[in-house]
């Protein structure tokens, strides 16, 4: 699961949950729920977010949340302009089943 992954990085890179929710800009309590599955579904940017803390590309960590089906990704980027909505209201935003 995605939540294995960032836990396992952060640990690998020692870093405490305070640390990593610092770099990715969320909270602790934030990035604890994600480290347990609690959280459902991270958008589009704090999967962007927490590449960016663990040090992984974004690239990388997509394909790791899709391949584990954690998230379905989107290109919330690109339609937020088309269609002016938020990534959350994206109707290219799948939740799963």
């Amino acid at each position: 699961m995605l939540s294995d992954f960032v836990r396992h990085r952060r640990t690998t890179l020692g870093l405490s949950l305070t640390k990593l929710a610092m770099r990715a800009g969320t909270t602790k309590g934030h990035l604890h729920s994600i480290e347990k599955g609690e959280s459902g579904n991270p958008t589009c940017s704090m999967v962007v977010a927490l590449a960016s803390g663990l040090q992984v590309s974004a690239v990388e960590l997509f394909k790791i949340a899709a391949e584990l089906s954690d998230i379905s990704i989107c290109t919330c980027q690109a339609n937020r302009a088309r269609h002016g909505k938020h990534e959350n209201e994206c109707p290219m935003t799948k939740p799963n089943p």
